[in-house]
């Protein structure tokens, strides 16, 4: 969905909500000194033992699936992705995303951005604003009770997104809300009540794997995520029961510098039966990196 249309599906808050909510974003939170354990790696924070108020504060909603929110400004400043602060308050988790904008200094406002819920996947996708180029983060583990792990992601035109990985087989609801000067955007989360069955992405330490997952499967098949910064290509490989390989092709990726790269191709055709895929990262277009993931699929 293109920013543009988001922004006019933006939901409305009232002004008064906004300040609720966004208060306990900053100084209404307790001092990590005192009350609570504080972990602290380059520009990401992690606390425990939030206040619970903070989850029922505001009148926006919770989602438990498609576009959460879209929120942001058509004027805006924030260049860079600067700090993440994530918070477990008991009830919810809130991750709090900070900006800089060109001359390194807090951003005053935040562009048009979507907050989107994959929930089959176990994702929430945060699609920045394409004037928000660069990152200081590319990932980073949280291990909350529902939030597992962040990584922050360049698409092949260049687009930065963040995308916070919940823990397998976690469903959650999800709120977002943009606060202005600083720029800062925030994302609850907390557990939701729901039979669907989440099929979370194969990670390993160089690819992260969304599409496809392991089981029945059809052609096309759509080959698709992630690898580690400075990847310029992935292998894609298919392997028979007899561990023939029967495909074998690199992918270019959408490398930038930093930020996760992207890649994504789709199959047309290939082997059936049961066969395993294997994507891993290239250091030359002969040699797979061994760090690649696999997933098992019945191919017709």
């Amino acid at each position: 969905m293109h920013l543009g249309n988001l922004a006019r599906m933006r939901f409305v808050i009232s002004t008064v909500a906004l300040v609720v909510f966004v208060a306990a974003c900053d100084t209404s939170e307790p001092s990590p000194a005192t009350t609570e354990a504080t972990t602290t790696t380059a520009t990401v924070t992690t606390l425990t033992n939030g206040s619970p108020a903070v989850c029922a504060a505001g009148d926006s909603t919770f989602s438990t699936s498609g576009l959460v929110a879209a929120v942001g400004n058509e004027v805006a400043d924030a260049a860079a992705l600067a700090a993440l602060r994530w918070t477990d308050h008991g009830p919810c988790e809130r991750l709090i995303v900070e900006f800089h904008n060109d001359a390194g200094t807090p951003a005053s406002r935040l562009g048009l951005t979507g907050v989107s819920l994959l929930a089959e996947n176990g994702v929430i996708r945060l699609t920045l604003p394409p004037e928000v180029a660069t990152t200081a983060i590319n990932d980073s583990l949280i291990d909350g009770p529902l939030v597992h792990r962040i990584y922050v992601t360049r698409a092949s035109e260049g687009q930065l997104a963040a995308d916070i990985h919940l823990k397998p087989e976690a469903a959650a609801q999800v709120r977002a809300l943009d606060a202005t000067s600083p720029a800062r955007l925030v994302v609850d989360v907390r557990p939701a009540d729901t039979d669907l069955v989440v099929a979370p992405a194969t990670v390993g330490n160089d690819v992260v794997l969304l599409s496809p997952a392991s089981g029945p499967g059809l052609y096309p098949v759509r080959v698709a995520g992630y690898a580690r910064p400075g990847t310029d290509a992935v292998r894609v490989q298919m392997y028979d029961e007899s561990r023939a390989v029967v495909l074998d092709r690199s992918v270019t990726t959408a490398d930038a510098g930093n930020g996760w790269a992207w890649f994504d191709v789709a199959l047309p055709d290939g082997p059936s039966g049961l066969i395993e895929l294997y994507v891993g990262e290239l250091d030359d277009l002969d040699q797979t990196v061994p760090e690649g993931v696999t997933v098992e699929l019945d191919l017709p």
